[in-house]
């Protein structure tokens, strides 16, 4: 049984908690708000946290916070602000923990067009949100913990249908031109940080977090459309999202087996539970 700390109990890290908790795990959640949990809630503002306030004897901490808005300032402090608060306050409680893991975003990495993109693809250099993201990677970098980052796609699964409702309202429409999106299910994400955890002595310092299946953006919406019994109305747009082909190989080289290997299987069993 280990002791792991959830910086950040959100979508991800909600479920998260649930599952290291059936296995077994100690597990404690620190988060601004009450809410219910399976675990040890620390309800406190993460800049307003005290090093003492953390768990003694912590294995793990993921990082895995979300910004308040989507404004720079939002993600100036959510992102590198709040990685280095808890940094410190893991340095000024002298925690000797196995593995730190920080929850990025794929957006960081530079476009690419057709060609895939990898871990070592070089970084977005004109998005400024992306160089906030990857300055607070560039944190967890440098600090002395042994570190594992992991770049998520568009996450999807139960109760996050964001996409589905947009096309119902019709906001959501084809685009002119050919865009690739990449995407996890929520179980997948849970599953491959567990996994990443159980092989931590072995994990490199960088890994990309999506399916099998990276998909032209045209293809999903229409797919989705023709799944809902939806008909798109709409006049195709010009799109603002640049286009990545985002590769697994590596995630599937540490042994990994995708629940959802693509956004087929992952919506279609979706539906299937709504239906039941």
């Amino acid at each position: 049984m280990a002791n792991i700390l959830i910086v950040g109990l959100g979508y991800i890290g909600h479920a998260l908690e649930n599952e290291l908790i059936k296995q077994g795990h100690k597990v404690y959640g620190l988060c601004r708000t009450s809410r219910a949990t399976k675990g040890t809630l620390i309800q406190k503002d993460l800049f307003e946290l005290r090093a003492e306030e953390l768990p003694k004897n912590l294995d793990f901490v993921f990082y895995m916070v979300s910004s308040d808005g989507r404004d720079l300032q939002a993600y100036q402090r959510a992102y590198p602000q709040g990685v280095k608060k808890i940094i410190e306050c893991l340095y000024l409680n002298s925690h000797d923990i196995k593995k730190f893991f920080y929850i990025s975003s794929t957006r960081v990495c530079q476009s690419l067009g057709d060609e895939w993109v990898t871990e070592e693809t070089p970084l977005e250099q004109e998005d400024p949100y992306a160089i906030i993201l990857n300055e607070a990677e560039k944190i967890v970098n440098n600090s002395s913990l042994s570190s594992t980052i992991v770049r998520l796609g568009g996450i999807y699964g139960p109760g996050r249908s964001h996409l589905i409702n947009a096309i119902k309202k019709q906001t959501t429409n084809l685009l002119l031109e050919d865009i690739y999106t990449n995407r996890i299910h929520q179980a997948d994400v849970v599953g491959l940080l567990i996994h990443m955890m159980n092989m931590h002595e072995k994990l490199e310092g960088l890994y990309l977090g999506v399916d099998s299946c990276p998909v032209l953006f045209n293809d999903l919406i229409s797919w989705l459309a023709k799944e809902n019994n939806i008909r798109l109305t709409g006049s195709a747009t010009q799109s603002k999202r640049k286009s990545k082909k985002v590769s697994n190989a590596k995630i599937l080289k540490t042994g990994y087996k995708f629940q959802f290997p693509d956004y087929h299987s992952g919506y279609s069993d979706i539906f299937s539970t709504q239906k039941s």
